[in-house]
């Protein structure tokens, strides 16, 4: 089956290492980065295979990412800009801007909060 570069764009999909690219505009990814971090969930809880191979376990229900795994990646040059669906045209309580403010100075100030 033939995939066309839109099926990549934005994604990252997994593939066999050993397969090839048809589209040179498609990127081939490390499944892994070089400090063992997983390219999909950023996590680094790995489970050992046979021949010094090993897999993810934290985003094994996505299946299964292991360091014989990449991924094909191609960035989305479509260059159609969509416009954000949330939108509100509202005006806050006064109770609620003070909430709101006291959330971004949180967030600018990386404290957490419970919301």
């Amino acid at each position: 089956m033939q995939s066309t570069i839109s099926n990549y764009y934005g994604r990252l999909v997994l593939k066999s290492r050993f397969e090839t690219v048809e589209d040179q505009r498609i990127k081939i990814l490390p499944s892994f980065d070089k400090n063992g971090y997983c390219q999909r969930c950023r996590q680094r809880a790995v489970c050992s295979l046979p021949d010094q191979e090993y897999f993810c376990t934290v985003c094994l229900k996505m299946g299964r990412n292991s360091s014989l795994n990449c991924f094909w990646h191609a960035e989305d040059i479509r260059g159609k800009k969509q416009e954000s669906c949330l939108n509100w045209n509202g005006q806050l309580t006064r109770q609620q801007q003070k909430v709101s403010n006291e959330i971004i100075a949180s967030i600018n100030n990386k404290e957490n909060r419970l919301i």
